[in-house]
């Protein structure tokens, strides 16, 4: 029996290590056949920076409700889904935080909620189309 679950074991272990390299290798082989996806990432995280750094300097500081938002799409943008469990009652600028950062898991669909994590691609291109909205209400 032992025998028999280290075979599955092993055959798994090789099924996940080909579809790791399968996907390195379509990734690689688009990139040579002249697709600039890795361009395209690059620019993103260079506009997502530049509007983390933008936020700091806002003449006035947006209020916490306005700052939640952004909030959780930069943490989903830099770690991705919530890796910690809710703070207690008592905390609750640390509450509001993992709820703003939970919100991004959440897709309304036809007033149906759907539980998805956004990829850090998507809550970096989220977090700079809302750092732009702020910038131009409350200026820099």
């Amino acid at each position: 029996m032992w025998a028999e679950r280290r075979w599955e074991m092993n055959a798994l272990d090789k099924d996940i290590h080909w579809q790791q390299s399968y996907c390195i290798q379509q990734s690689v082989d688009f990139g040579r056949r002249g697709g600039r996806a890795h361009e395209v990432i690059k620019k993103v995280k260079a506009d997502f920076e530049k509007a983390a750094k933008d936020m700091r300097k806002l003449k006035t500081r947006p209020d916490d409700e306005e700052l939640k938002e952004p909030y959780g799409l930069y943490k989903q943008s830099v770690i991705g889904d919530v890796d910690t469990e809710c703070p207690g009652l008592l905390n609750l600028k640390g509450k509001a935080k993992w709820e703003a950062w939970n919100l991004s898991k959440v897709v309304n669909f036809q007033s149906v909620c759907i539980f998805l994590g956004l990829s850090k691609a998507d809550a970096m291109s989220a977090c700079i189309s809302k750092a732009k909205e702020l910038i131009e209400k409350y200026g820099i």
